[in-house]
């Protein structure tokens, strides 16, 4: 009986060993504008970008790329700086997400992904875009009455209904 309380021990040591962490902190204000400045980060691979701005448009936001040195971001009510990477474990995956949208120098909204620690937890294995929807989706209300996209129904959300 011992052996088996010290194995499920040890194994419920390694499954919050493998934990993924996700924090998102919505705007609190009103924004003001539909515009939204995108600061970018030539460091991050390219389709993170592109799903940015693919999930701004589909929440009625117009999303504008500027280069961190360019002086038309002062003319912007609202940026978004970011970072992100992708790590290597039998396939490609994201790892970590940063998104902030700054307004008036200080933070507005924010989000959080970090699978760093996910170890063994198959839920790390996230398609990059898919990830950047939801954390957006999550920060930013939708504007000028736009819809949400119609998500694709998969197994998983199946199995939630």
């Amino acid at each position: 009986m011992k052996k088996n309380g010290a194995l499920l021990l040890v194994v419920g040591l390694f499954l919050s060993a493998c934990s993924i962490r996700q924090d998102v902190t919505p705007s609190t204000e009103q924004i003001e504008t539909d515009e939204i400045c995108i600061v970018d980060n030539p460091s991050v691979r390219n389709g993170f970008l592109e799903a940015m701005q693919k999930t701004l448009i589909e929440r009625g936001y117009k999303p504008k790329v500027f280069s961190k040195n360019d002086k038309a971001l002062d003319d912007c009510k609202y940026n978004i700086i970011y970072t992100a990477n992708w790590k290597w474990d039998f396939a490609l995956y994201m790892a970590y997400a940063k998104i902030d949208v700054i307004h008036n120098n200080r933070v507005v909204a924010a989000a959080l992904y970090d699978s760093n620690h996910g170890g063994a937890n198959p839920k790390k294995w996230v398609k990059g875009g898919n990830k950047v929807n939801e954390l957006i989706s999550q920060m930013l209300p939708l504007k000028n009455g736009a819809q949400p996209p119609m998500q694709e129904k998969t197994a998983e959300n199946a199995r939630a209904e």
